[in-house]
């Protein structure tokens, strides 16, 4: 008898474990990012997803330093990128991404701070005399799968 109790015990605690995973997920969602008007099938995309405005309005590229709270390194396919970040939790964010032709990381401006790269932001946000705006750029994730088309500049 005891020994059947204890095994109740242990499957009745193993069943409260999975139920906690289950109810810690609920809540979150992935985001697939989709970029198309890419200049050249020339190295890679890189693609950064903020969670603050401080963190969006610290880069200057997608990802240059530690700001994001996820990012994505996508190869390109007839000049176009895909990617999909799973396990935000519900919320507010804003997407960066630039063209990064040498692999090199940095996101490349002329003298005058114009950009020598292709980039975009999330809602095909367009800045005027700098980047989009995190205000422009925000969107809401409130289910489980989102997807956003968005453009090269």
């Amino acid at each position: 008898m005891k020994k059947l109790l204890n095994l109740a015990l242990a499957a009745g605690m193993a069943l409260s474990v999975c139920q906690a995973n289950v109810l810690a997920k609920e809540g979150h969602g992935s985001i697939t990012v989709k970029i198309s008007k890419l200049k050249n099938d020339k190295g890679n995309v890189r693609v950064a997803v903020y969670n603050t405005q401080e963190g969006y309005d610290a880069e200057k590229g997608a990802g240059e330093s530690n700001k994001a709270c996820a990012k994505a390194v996508v190869e390109i396919k007839s000049q176009e990128a895909q990617c999909t970040i799973d396990d935000l939790a519900y919320g507010e964010y804003a997407v960066k991404f630039f063209h990064d032709e040498d692999k090199s990381g940095k996101f490349y401006k002329n003298f005058v701070g114009i950009p020598k790269v292709d980039y975009g932001f999330s809602n095909n946000a367009k800045g005027h005399f700098g980047p989009a705006s995190y205000e422009q750029a925000k969107f809401k994730l409130d289910k489980p799968t989102m997807e956003m088309n968005l453009e090269a500049q």
